[in-house]
């Protein structure tokens, strides 16, 4: 393990090898997903009430796909459901 990301919500920091540097690409949002692909990092980002979702790469600054929010996690609660199947 050679590269960590610290994030506590407001600031965000890359531990790589030895040094320590900011990570200011992420901005003001959270980090809500990380997945670490060969020697970098996918993160998934966004603000509470955002738009879209943005997913950053750790090591391309300009790297951004944005992807629009359908529907806010937890917003919507199921007290009773029924499924219907085709043959009843």
């Amino acid at each position: 393990m050679n590269k960590v990301i610290f994030s506590n919500g407001f600031e965000h920091y890359m531990l790589n090898d030895t040094s320590q540097d900011n990570f200011p690409w992420i901005k003001d949002k959270f980090v809500r997903n990380v997945i670490n692909h060969e020697d970098g990092f996918f993160l998934v980002t966004s603000k509470d009430y955002d738009r879209d979702i943005d997913i950053l790469h750790s090591d391309d600054e300009d790297f951004n796909v944005s992807y629009l929010r359908q529907l806010e996690p937890g917003i919507l609660k199921v007290f009773d459901s029924m499924i219907l199947t085709r043959d009843g």
